[in-house]
């Protein structure tokens, strides 16, 4: 069974929850990062203790004096013993709390994959464009980190916090600056937004519609995470840990080459993108996945995803893109 989270300790504090999630764990959420009326998303923290601490997928700044609560009241560690700050990407939700850390946290490393570095040092493009996605006001905007602080990494970097240590792995799918986080104690994997969990089926789903999408390329990177052999993923969105691990991330390869499968035949076929969308809505309600979209928001015609419709041409260059592609 695929569980939210399991038991362990878990510690009230005044403004929300701590939960210990496995031997120095500490999930811290989930908070509120809401700037407007319609409502924000929620994110959890976490502190990673060994002799040493890091914090992974630090999140958002509104909520980052609420973690730095939080992680005072835990008798856990000092601030003074943080060494990393380590966000799975450099969305804003992800990262932007570095606005306060960087404050508090004096002498900490904020690890990010490299080819993210520069925009920290220099987050006027991101900012800008993170501005024009969400709108004036209604999401974060990030100060520049000094090139000091930070750490690049590439994958297979090791961070050692004395008594357990924290293994990078870069990470494909979701960010060209993706990686994810594996704690060798505790086999516990951060994912990031790489995968959706969904805890009601017991099944995850690779992110496929991304440019430069590469199905070799997402199936060698869950063969990787698979390797680890992890005992559970962990996830920044209020939800705690998801066990089974293997099981997900197979189920994950399963759907990449069903749907990979479903495409290459309709484009061989050369039907519309309409009718192709049709078909990977069918395997999607068979196994339960469901249309996808956001709840609530009306249905829109089915579609086929456009990047694996480059993959195969390029993987086929007598294919043609299907007619229709919106």
């Amino acid at each position: 069974m695929v569980e939210f989270w399991r038991g362990h300790d878990i510690t009230r504090f005044p403004s929300h929850l701590v939960t210990q999630i496995a031997e120095g764990i500490y999930s811290v959420g989930p908070i509120s990062t809401s700037r407007t009326q319609a409502g924000g998303q929620s994110i959890s923290p976490f502190l990673v203790v060994g002799e040493r601490a890091a914090i992974v997928e630090p999140g958002d700044d509104l909520q980052a004096p609420k973690f730095l609560e939080d992680v005072r009241y835990l008798d856990a560690i000092d601030l003074d013993h943080i060494d990393y700050i380590i966000p799975s990407h450099i969305h804003m939700h992800h990262v932007a709390a570095m606005n306060v850390l960087q404050q508090e946290i004096t002498h900490a490393k904020l690890v990010v994959h490299q080819r993210g570095v520069q925009h920290m040092i220099d987050p006027t493009k991101l900012n800008e464009a993170t501005v024009k996605q969400s709108g004036e006001g209604r999401c974060a905007v990030l100060e520049a980190v000094p090139e000091d602080r930070i750490m690049a990494v590439a994958g297979g970097e090791v961070l050692d916090l004395g008594g357990r240590q924290l293994e990078i792995i870069e990470a494909v799918g979701h960010a060209p600056h993706d990686i994810c986080i594996f704690d060798r104690l505790t086999r516990a994997l951060w994912i990031g937004d790489c995968l959706s969990l969904n805890h009601r089926i017991k099944r995850a789903s690779a992110v496929m519609n991304v440019p430069g999408f590469d199905v070799e390329q997402t199936v060698a990177f869950l063969h990787r995470l698979r390797a680890l052999n992890p005992d559970m993923l962990l996830v920044w969105d209020g939800i705690t840990a998801y066990y089974q691990a293997d099981e997900l991330l197979r189920t994950a390869e399963e759907e990449v080459l069903a749907i990979e499968q479903i495409v290459l035949e309709g484009m061989k076929q050369k039907l519309m993108d309409g009718k192709i969308g049709e078909k990977v809505l069918e395997y999607r309600l068979k196994v339960g996945l469901g249309p996808g979209g956001r709840p609530g928001a009306e249905p829109e015609p089915p579609k086929g995803p456009p990047a694996l419709y480059r993959y195969l041409q390029k993987k086929h260059p007598e294919l043609e893109i299907p007619q229709g592609v919106r």
